[in-house]
């Protein structure tokens, strides 16, 4: 298994993973302190769940700052701050979050917080995004 992260994270994670499970291994709610994004690598190459490190502010603060997102692209797992894991790493671990994102070029990176309700999702983008550049259209899905 390949991770990527910060030892305090990935002790984080393999300690709320454990303390959630029953006695017959069912997970039962695994929560995190901080924001938990799943991460699409592009288009469906991989995907990652990125445990930041950050609250919503923090975040919000990380991705809008964000010059160019280029260099996540090709193993996000390896360049974005926490900790990030393949998901087919935890194929009995099933994480909700309200957070999701598209890793790939300036022109269709963004970061998505639906709030428990698809209809409000808000599409946050990076400091360099340079919209439909190739024509794309990325907009909460």
């Amino acid at each position: 298994m390949k991770k990527h992260c910060r030892p305090e994270l990935a002790a984080e994670l393999h300690k709320q993973v454990e303390e959630a499970q029953e006695e017959d291994g069912e997970i039962i709610e695994v929560r995190f302190p901080h924001v938990v994004v799943r991460v699409e690598e592009e288009y469906g190459y991989r995907h990652w769940l990125w445990f930041t490190g950050m609250s919503v502010p923090e975040l919000r603060e990380w991705w809008t700052s964000q010059k160019t997102m280029e260099n996540h692209f090709w193993c996000p797992g390896g360049s974005l701050p926490g900790c990030c894991i393949e998901e087919i790493d935890y194929p009995d671990v099933s994480i909700e979050t309200d957070w999701d994102a598209h890793i790939h070029m300036d022109d269709d990176t963004y970061l998505n917080y639906k709030q428990n309700d698809p209809e409000s999702c808000e599409t946050i983008l990076h400091e360099g995004y340079e919209p439909n550049k190739y024509g794309y259209d990325d907009e909460c899905e």
